[in-house]
């Protein structure tokens, strides 16, 4: 476990230096958001019994809202401070205008009089003068992306080491024996991993994964959905349509046309399955016909939505509607895979899964305390005795 604690140190250090040279406005801050949601679920947890029949929506209501505010309020200050350096910037380089000028002028007849000594004198001067500072907004700046950065390394350590030994844990019994099992089993029975690390395992996965789907939602847009969906489906209408067409009425004679002329020589044995290879031989036709249109609408819609995204209106809003449909989507995956697995948590298999829900709060929410708990447990129910209950 020292080794894993250092590497999480490592990567926070790492994240620090970046941090700092990148500065905060061009910085992530993903690791600050689910700091802020992990904390916004302990606290509500902390305050809501969990019996409570509103627990679930109390808590993923809470996190969901705390970040949705921690990024509004980390990108008002990403805001806030580009605009602070710009103002500094603008004011400083107002300073300096007349002096510039006039170095030009002098730059001017230092290279008429081939005075090229002079010359280097005043470009290093005016270069100074150029490079104006930025003031607190810039030490502000370079502070906030060292805390961003470190944040982001030590979130993603942490939630990689989760997973490393959440899996390895699971695997402790089924693999075959070997030393790695007495690595694995010292390291959950550490005290930094028993007291500290096993309660944020699962939420910090579990919270990385919702902020990453919400960023990804937010840059693909709706829109971009919308196209695969569009597209997705448009494929699957030529398909069928194809099917009907082909055998339809309108299409019966180059059935028989087909059947009697194109495969008029299979063998004998083959002689009544020729319709149905003619019906589908034109349903093939048909969709490559489909297909070619397709394939040119898939062209031009996502310019047309790169077009519209040009609109900083309209990319907001898009990116918006995005980030929503993809967490939602997102967090039902979650709800049924979680309402599946305690469907099935009956058996031994699941006790030291069981360990690890339990001790989280997000992953509570999604197994135990799930509300549509009854419609997945009458589908593991169907599956395992063909009864719908």
């Amino acid at each position: 476990m020292l080794y894993l604690i250092c590497g999480i140190g490592a990567l926070a250090a790492v994240g620090a230096i970046a941090g700092a040279f990148r500065r905060y406005t061009k910085v992530s801050v993903w690791g600050l958001s689910v700091v802020v949601t992990l904390a916004a679920l302990y606290i509500v947890s902390a305050l809501v019994e969990s019996g409570d029949e509103y627990y679930f929506y109390i808590v993923t209501g809470a996190g969901v809202g705390a970040f949705l505010i921690a990024s509004a309020i980390f990108a008002a200050i990403s805001k806030w401070i580009s605009s602070a350096r710009e103002a500094k910037r603008n004011y400083n380089l107002v300073k300096v205008t007349d002096e510039v000028n006039e170095i030009d002028e002098l730059m001017l007849d230092a290279v008429d009089n081939n005075d090229k000594k002079k010359y280097k004198k005043l470009l290093a001067r005016k270069d100074k003068l150029l490079k104006v500072g930025t003031g607190a907004g810039g030490v502000f700046d370079v502070i906030l992306g060292v805390i961003s950065g470190a944040v982001n390394g030590a979130v993603a350590a942490f939630a990689l080491v989760s997973f490393f030994l959440i899996v390895s844990e699971m695997l402790v019994g089924i693999l075959p024996a070997s030393a790695f099992d007495d690595f694995i089993k010292e390291a959950v029975a550490h005290d930094f991993w028993v007291t500290f690390g096993k309660k944020l395992a699962l939420d910090s996965l579990l919270v990385c994964l919702l902020c990453g789907s919400f960023r990804v939602g937010y840059r693909a847009g709706l829109c971009s959905f919308l196209c695969i969906v569009v597209i997705l489906g448009l494929i699957g209408g030529a398909g069928y349509s194809s099917y009907i067409i082909a055998s339809g009425d309108i299409c019966s004679g180059l059935v028989t046309s087909i059947s009697d002329g194109l495969l008029a020589n299979l063998p004998e044995a083959m002689a009544e399955f020729r319709p149905t290879l003619a019906v589908w031989i034109l349903t093939a036709l048909f969709f490559l016909i489909m297909l070619v249109i397709i394939i040119i609408i898939g062209i031009f819609l996502p310019r047309l939505v790169d077009k519209l995204r040009e609109s900083k209106v309209f990319m907001a809003a898009d990116g918006v509607l995005g980030a929503l449909v993809l967490l939602a989507v997102v967090f039902g995956l979650l709800m049924a895979v979680g309402g599946i697995t305690y469907a099935l948590g009956s058996s031994a298999e699941f006790t030291k899964l069981t360990g690890y829900t339990d001790a989280s709060v997000l992953g509570n929410c999604l197994y135990k305390y799930n509300p549509l708990q009854s419609v997945f447990d009458s589908l593991v129910n169907l599956l395992k005795t063909g009864k719908f209950e």
